[in-house]
């Protein structure tokens, strides 16, 4: 369902395997949601200390040393705003299953609606009938 993913910090290659892709989504969206990741992609910005938050958490998962602090620094040494779409970029490719249309994907934000529009919840007399 997953391909492997290939993460690069300090000059040394972090690698996670494809039957470890769901644990490391798991902790990404401890940090960052999907829906979320979509919409800085969207916007073409995002909030930098939870991307290297994300980032840096999926380095400590790939077996690599990273701190929170030291991925947030290294966004501004590559050059803001390229570090950032790329950083998107990355947690987006790995968090969608190469089985999906990543053009068709669209998280589920809110109530998803019901075929009919209708409410699931039980319907109640009120109290003035």
């Amino acid at each position: 369902m997953f391909d492997s993913v290939t993460l690069k910090f300090n000059g040394e290659t972090y690698r996670i395997e494809p039957d470890k892709v769901m644990r490391a989504i798991a902790i990404v969206e401890d940090i960052v949601t999907l829906d979320e990741l979509v919409k800085f992609h969207e916007r073409g910005t995002a909030p930098m200390a939870k991307l290297a938050m994300a980032y840096a958490a999926l380095i400590r998962y790939a077996g690599g040393a990273c701190t929170d602090n030291e991925a947030y620094e290294a966004m501004f040494k590559e050059g803001n705003q390229s570090s950032v779409s790329a950083s998107i970029g990355t947690l987006l490719a790995m968090m969608i299953p190469k089985t999906i249309d990543a053009t068709a994907a669209a998280p589920v934000s809110g109530n998803a609606p019901t075929s009919d529009k209708r409410s699931f919840r039980k319907r109640t007399k009120r109290l003035s009938d």
